[in-house]
């Protein structure tokens, strides 16, 4: 029997072929007989083979089925945790919370979008649906989210701002080169006053008026200007008078002879910062150092007795001097 199958019939009798493929095996019974005497000129008869029907296959082996495992429970919600806990915000500004879902499984999830939020005060701050808070008026809330049965909470603080700035003092009037210190507060809204002199931003309308630096303010020449103090978006005003000082002052007439019991008006000049002059007769202090003559508040003289007597005038720091000559009447 050759690999391809090929059986050939050798002596005379009867034979089981088997074939096998891995665990499958096939029998198959042949019986070798004579090989007949074919006639002259016949070809010979063929072999008779006997075969027999293949075993069945076997039979295939049932799969075990198992039962299907029951699916997990759904993790269900335990609790809600906002972030921040706590927190502060100026009045007019908004933040936004965030709300955290604990699940029975352990997991952590977003449900910022899924929660009702509220405020405990609503005129102090007020909560949005995505969780954005908006800062109304100064004060204390309390900001709630919650989904199902849960809630969590976080406390928010809404502090005060700048409602206006106040420089102090309102408006001035300077002498020429004098100096004067602004103070600026900035006034909140809850009332409350704070010192931003050293955070504003100065600046003058006339600089050959009135010039500010940190807040001092050095008038430099006579005239009117406004200081501006800035804050932010704050604005404060100081109207400033700058008036031109006296630097000198002179008595007309400068020398006077008058006999006892005559009577000599005087005039004072005064020459000002700026270059002008104006009478202060009236308005200056007059002095005489002898009892020879009396003067009046308004530089009238009176000779009243023989000697001599200066007249001093002053107007502010200047000073003024005349010489008079007090002699005896004619007989």
């Amino acid at each position: 029997m050759s690999d391809d199958g090929t059986v050939t019939g050798g002596a005379e009798g009867r034979v089981t072929i088997k074939a096998t493929i891995g665990t499958i095996s096939a029998r198959a019974a042949l019986t070798v007989q004579p090989r007949p005497v074919a006639a002259a000129g016949e070809p010979p008869a063929p072999v008779q083979r006997e075969e027999t029907a293949p075993p069945p296959p076997p039979p295939v082996p049932e799969p075990i089925l198992e039962p299907e495992p029951k699916p997990a429970p759904a993790p269900v919600l335990k609790a809600i945790v906002l972030e921040p806990e706590k927190d502060s915000l100026p009045e007019g500004t908004a933040r936004r919370f965030t709300a955290w879902g604990r699940y029975s499984d352990g997991t952590v999830r977003d449900i910022t979008r899924e929660a009702v939020w509220a405020s405990s005060d609503v005129q102090v701050a007020h909560a949005s649906l995505d969780g954005s808070v908006i800062g109304i008026r100064f004060g204390t809330a309390t900001i709630a989210a919650t989904l199902q049965s849960y809630s969590g909470a976080a406390a928010i603080t809404v502090t005060p701002v700048v409602a206006r700035i106040a420089v102090r003092p309102a408006e001035l009037s300077l002498r020429h080169r004098a100096r004067r210190r602004l103070d600026v507060v900035a006034i909140l809204t809850d009332e409350s006053r704070h010192d931003i002199t050293d955070q504003v931003t100065w600046t003058s309308s006339d600089e050959n008026v009135a010039s500010v630096r940190d807040g001092e303010i050095e008038a430099i020449g006579p005239g009117t200007a406004t200081i501006t103090a800035a804050f932010d978006d704050f604005r404060a005003f100081v109207p400033v008078k700058v008036e031109p000082v006296v630097e000198s002052v002179t008595i007309q007439p400068r020398v006077s002879s008058l006999a006892v019991g005559q009577l000599q008006p005087l005039i004072a000049t005064a020459r000002l910062s700026d270059g002008t002059t104006r009478d202060v007769t009236l308005t200056a202090n007059w002095s005489c150092d002898s009892p020879a003559i009396r003067i009046s508040p308004s530089g009238m003289i009176t000779a009243v007795a023989p000697g001599v007597a200066v007249v001093t005038v002053r107007v502010d720091s200047a000073e003024g001097e005349a010489r008079v000559e007090v002699t005896r009447p004619p007989s």
